[in-house]
């Protein structure tokens, strides 16, 4: 065995665990930005919907079963 060798053998080694690596930040980032935009898609319409039926009163609505076959 050269010196060369096990120097190639630990390049390879290090590369793989290197590219396993950037792959699990890599999808942390993504489902970290995909959580991030579900929070504030919730938080908008909550604003939305809370703004809508501020002057509503729930005597004001009037809930119907309707069925149809």
């Amino acid at each position: 065995m050269t010196g060369g060798t096990r120097g190639d053998r630990c390049q390879r080694k290090g590369s793989s665990q290197e590219a396993v690596t950037v792959a699990v930040v890599a999808s942390m980032s993504v489902l970290v930005a995909m959580l991030v935009v579900t929070v504030v898609s919730v938080v908008c319409v909550k604003k939305k919907y809370k703004k809508k039926f501020q002057g509503v009163t729930t005597t004001d609505i009037t809930l119907e079963n309707k069925t149809t076959f």
